[in-house]
């Protein structure tokens, strides 16, 4: 019987044999085969998004040759702003790795977040460390023209504290679409008043309205002082379109009537002094409802209307509405100096003073 003795060099010569021809086997397992190949295919897309808008990205990935192959793909976006998601919970972040389902099929959400071009640059990877490129472009959506325009009806220009002026306004929409609505808020940068909305009653500043479908809407202002008023109207949609109305009235600063009369008036040889006033700017007003009022503060004698009628000291008298009036003055005897002081008084309360001096 022959014994093959092996001694320690040979063992370890053949061990080594055995680990070399081992990795080669675990080697040749992770190569792919001679006819192995990949491709990716994506299902038709839009060509242009508009900001907000979401696509679905539907890609599928086609393989032969090898059996168990896996993948994953990454994203850059070098243009446009937006973001992807693989599902309403993931939301991918660029250049990471993501796996694609064994079956192939990968469904991503794409959603706009400007309204300039965007591209999306995909790489697709097998576990051969084979890349594939793959480039989504969208250009930004060009809208129909849903601006629109408001016109509105002539207003007075110039308001007293406490008047009142209507403001109607009409807005059109460029092209109609369906859903449009459209809202109304205003500030006052300028004086004081109250602004009401028939349908709505004291409308605040800064507050949203909505307009009625006709897009008709009026209000109604009240000055609360005699400074220039300003009002900023701003009209908008739901789609951020928005157009500004600025309402401006003149003020009217007190005082804005005055008394022309003779300070100094000389008394006839008859003995009756007639005195001629007149109210200016009383055509500014709507209510003409002017008053007058007089005082002696020297002097003694009985003062009368045009017709004769005796006037009271302090009493109160109506102007009729063109602001003219004359009166008849007659001195009692002994006294040669005589001062009257008159006082206007307009229908909102404000005051003048106008002092007559008789000789």
């Amino acid at each position: 019987m022959k014994h093959v003795i092996f001694n320690n060099s040979t063992l370890l010569a053949l061990l080594s044999g055995v680990i070399l021809l081992s990795g080669c086997r675990r080697e040749l397992e992770v190569e792919p085969e001679p006819d192995y190949s990949y491709s990716i295919g994506l299902m038709p897309v839009q060509g242009s998004l508009q900001k907000g808008e979401t696509v679905a990205l539907e890609f599928s990935v086609h393989y032969t040759g090898y059996e168990g192959a896996a993948f994953t793909f990454r994203y850059t976006q070098p243009e446009g702003e937006g973001f992807l998601s693989i599902d309403s919970t993931t939301v991918c972040q660029q250049d990471m790795n993501y796996p694609i389902p064994a079956d192939g099929f990968i469904t991503l959400f794409y959603t706009s977040d400007c309204q300039t071009p965007q591209k999306l640059d995909f790489v697709f990877t097998d576990k051969f460390d084979i890349p594939i490129e793959y480039t989504v472009q969208f250009d930004p959506q060009t809208l129909p023209d849903y601006g629109f325009n408001v016109t509105m009806e002539p207003v007075k220009e110039r308001l007293r504290k406490d008047e009142q002026a209507d403001i109607e306004f009409t807005l059109t929409s460029n092209q109609p679409y369906e859903g449009a609505a459209y809202t109304v808020c205003y500030s006052q940068p300028e004086g004081t008043g109250q602004l009401v909305i028939p349908s709505y009653g004291t409308a605040t500043p800064v507050q949203d309205y909505e307009i009625p479908p006709d897009g008709k809407i009026a209000f109604t202002y009240t000055s609360a002082c005699h400074e220039n008023q300003k009002l900023v109207f701003v009209f908008k949609d739901k789609l951020g379109n928005r157009v500004e109305h600025t309402v401006a009235f003149d003020g009217m600063p007190y005082p804005y009537f005055g008394i022309e009369a003779p300070e100094n008036v000389s008394l006839p040889v008859s003995g009756t002094a007639t005195l001629n006033v007149v109210i200016t700017g009383i055509e500014q007003y709507e209510d003409k409802g002017f008053t007058f009022s007089y005082v002696q503060t020297a002097g003694s004698g009985a003062l009368s209307d045009s017709k004769g009628s005796p006037l009271s000291s302090g009493q109160l008298y109506p102007i009729a509405e063109n602001g003219q009036f004359t009166l008849k003055y007659r001195p009692k005897s002994g006294s040669r100096s005589h001062t009257l002081t008159f006082t206007v008084e307009d229908p909102f309360g404000n005051q003048q003073e106008k002092v007559i001096n008789i000789n």
